[in-house]
């Protein structure tokens, strides 16, 4: 997946909807019901501690273990990237191979 289609993706698992397609940023309706630009969760590991936050109990034991058992990666050091890609295979959401 792309940078762009791993952001939409978590947006989307987090509850953002009406995604506007811009050519370098996103806009889309927040849960909240505001407009607002998509986060970009591949570079920023603050946004990616949102996205941990969001995941229940037995959703975070598998992330955790598919970060560092699965793809390799130890927690402390993983990239936001690779903490995007653990997150989004956590949740079902993760596509090998994306042409769009």
């Amino acid at each position: 997946m792309t940078d762009q289609q791993i952001n939409i993706a978590i947006a989307e698992s987090l509850g953002w909807t009406n995604i506007n397609h811009g050519t370098v940023q996103y806009t889309a309706r927040m849960p909240n019901g505001k407009w607002d630009i998509i986060p970009n969760y591949t570079a920023d590991l603050n946004t990616c501690h949102e996205l941990e936050k969001a995941l229940n109990t037995d959703d975070a034991h598998s992330y955790y273990w598919r970060l560092e058992r699965e793809l390799g990666w130890e927690y402390a050091s993983a990239t936001a990237r690779q903490r995007c890609e653990a997150y989004l295979r956590t949740i079902e959401k993760w596509k090998e191979k994306v042409n769009d």
